[in-house]
């Protein structure tokens, strides 16, 4: 029969799996021990992390106390390894220590993982069986040879090692931050976490990124992923702690078998964990992200949080082909408001980033106020102006969205008269990839010589698409644009999927997908960010009223000229602004 573990004493209890390997069958024996984390001296255990891929069990082991546990492919996988290697371990195993079914239990023991993990005298990383890919990839990190992925062989071992979907768990990110002995191990090799960790400058670096970009979602999604681990064990390291908006910026690149685990994954490391709500899988989806934006916005009267919010990110998740959890949004599911973040949807754009190398300060004051009514968010801040124009979806990979780009920038900024002949002035290639080249702000003005440069390729593109259509009745074969010109690298990674636009008052902005003509940009006190409102009556946010207005908020933007409280010179007016 199916072994059933006892309940746990009231306190800081977990449960470790003891298991001893038979030493010529190499069959594991397991049994169960209870542990308090309030005797430190008692953590003498590895706790394993790993990804839930597999959870269909396929395998039975025999408890000494009578009964089987059983194991899922990944688990299996890690007891065929640990057998070659010694006779026992001492383990916490979420999936084997945590009473699943009990949901009073899962929830205490989800609070505790914190402490587990920090407790334990090393974590282990199981990134399941191994193969010539993983070995070959483990043996250049543990030589300490330098990772460069234009090697075909090189490329197709790291591609291999991020394809695994160990990365992507948001889990992870506690498990790999909080302890300082973490191990990497995948079939018969294992390293220390560190050599990993070194070799991002390198494996990580901007034209590998690019090169890897769209080739394989699967494969990107674990790079970006790893990159977010490594910064934020760094700043973990740093700090012993890291800040809120980081965190809930990261984990919307991460995936959850629970959805509900991108916040409660995440609050054992942050700097504000009564911001959190503790972890209750009786809690809906919904109300558990709604409960974290109201203590955020109003508790922690952080207006910042706003940027991770809106209807743009949602609906830009939406587009991306593979679900993150098992409860992705779809029809028939509760509608969260405009002001509360769906972690559920991928989003890769980093506001948090962006505005700390940038020092972005668009709302001037250090926090703001809000008040929550049902589904409504209200907050003081103030009309900038509404936007007039909007240009194409930028999709950088390819020659007919670029020349569309370049198309709708020249009728932002030029004259009827003028657009055939004009250049294309410096306010436009900054406010196309928000002024920043990686760490440096403002962006270099070399970067206009390669944005000039790229203009002349679209050009001489153009002419050659224009002769193959004269010389065939066939449509011309698409186009698709190499990365080597750094301006468009810098564009790949900042500002794809979004669109320029123009406010009345002749601003250039950047913002997401789903901006339209009549919408407005705001600025709230406290919040780094412009941010874009579609209006439920146009007419209330005029910039001249004095009354509330009252609209859904679409999501954060750059304005080019205005991001470092410039707009504190305008003397716009303060008023009441309804989220819906």
């Amino acid at each position: 029969m199916e072994y059933t573990h006892e309940p746990l004493p009231d306190g800081k209890y977990i449960r470790v799996l003891v298991v001893h390997f038979d030493v010529v069958s190499k069959e594991p024996l397991v049994t169960f021990e209870v542990l308090s984390l309030l005797d430190i001296s008692q953590a003498d255990y590895t706790a394993i992390s790993y990804a839930w891929e597999y959870p269909t069990q396929i395998r039975k082991v025999r408890c000494k106390n009578g009964g089987y546990i059983w194991l899922s492919a990944t688990l299996s996988s890690l007891f065929d390894s640990l057998a070659k290697e010694s006779q026992s371990a001492t383990m916490w195993i979420d999936a084997l220590c945590i009473r699943q079914d009990d949901i009073s239990e899962r929830n205490h023991q989800v609070d505790l993982m914190g402490e587990v993990y920090s407790k334990a005298r090393q974590v282990l990383i199981w990134l399941g069986p191994g193969n010539n890919e993983t070995t070959k990839a483990f043996e250049l990190l543990t030589n300490g040879r330098h990772v460069n992925v234009k090697s075909k062989s090189v490329k197709r071992a790291f591609t291999g090692l991020l394809r695994r979907p160990w990365f992507t768990r948001v889990w992870v990110i506690q498990e790999a931050v909080l302890n300082a002995t973490v191990l990497m191990a995948c079939g018969e090799s294992t390293i220390p976490f560190d050599l990993f960790e070194a070799a991002e400058a390198s494996m990580l670096n901007l034209s590998n990124i690019t090169q890897l970009y769209r080739s394989e979602d699967a494969v990107y999604r674990g790079m970006n992923c790893a990159r977010q681990i490594i910064a934020l064990r760094k700043e973990f390291r740093a700090n012993s702690q890291i800040s809120l908006n980081r965190l809930l910026e990261a984990v919307h690149k991460f995936s959850a078998s629970d959805a509900r685990d991108f916040v409660f994954a995440i609050r054992a490391i942050t700097d504000d964990t009564e911001l959190l709500p503790q972890a209750d899988y009786n809690k809906s989806v919904e109300d558990v992200y709604t409960l974290t934006a109201e203590a955020i916005l109003i508790r922690g009267k952080a207006v910042d949080f706003l940027a991770l919010c809106g209807t743009d990110p949602k609906w830009l998740g939406m587009q991306l082909a593979s679900p993150k959890t098992s409860s992705t949004p779809v029809n028939g599911h509760k509608v969260l408001p405009s002001w509360a973040p769906d972690f559920r949807l991928t989003c890769q754009h980093e506001p948090f980033r962006y505005g700390e190398v940038a020092r972005w300060n668009a709302g001037m004051s250090s926090s703001g106020e809000a008040t929550v009514s049902g589904a409504e968010i209200q907050l003081r801040g103030s009309v900038l102006d509404e936007i007039t124009k909007i240009g194409p979806l930028i999709k950088s990979w390819s020659f007919e969205s670029m020349k569309a780009v370049r198309d709708a920038a020249l009728d932002m900024v030029s004259t009827p008269s003028q657009q055939s002949t004009a250049p294309v002035p410096e306010a436009v290639w900054r406010t196309l990839i928000m002024d920043c080249d990686g760490d440096a702000h403002p962006a270099p003005g070399s970067l206009a010589d390669s944005f000039d440069e790229l203009c002349r390729l679209l050009e001489q593109l153009e002419q050659e698409q224009q002769v193959q259509e004269a010389k065939s009745n066939e449509l011309p074969q698409r186009i698709r644009l190499r990365s080597d010109n750094e301006f468009l690298q810098r564009l790949r990674l900042r500002s794809d999927n979004r669109r320029m636009f123009k406010m009345a008052g002749r601003c250039l902005g950047l913002a997401g997908p789903i901006v339209q003509v009549g919408d407005v940009v705001c600025l709230f006190p406290g919040c780094r960010f412009p941010m874009i409102v579609r209006p439920n009556n146009p007419e209330s946010f005029v910039a001249s009223s004095s009354g509330t207005c009252r609209g859904t908020l679409i999501g954060w933007c750059y304005v080019q000229g205005l991001m470092h409280g410039e707009a504190s010179k305008l003397e716009l007016q303060e008023r009441s602004i309804v989220l819906v």
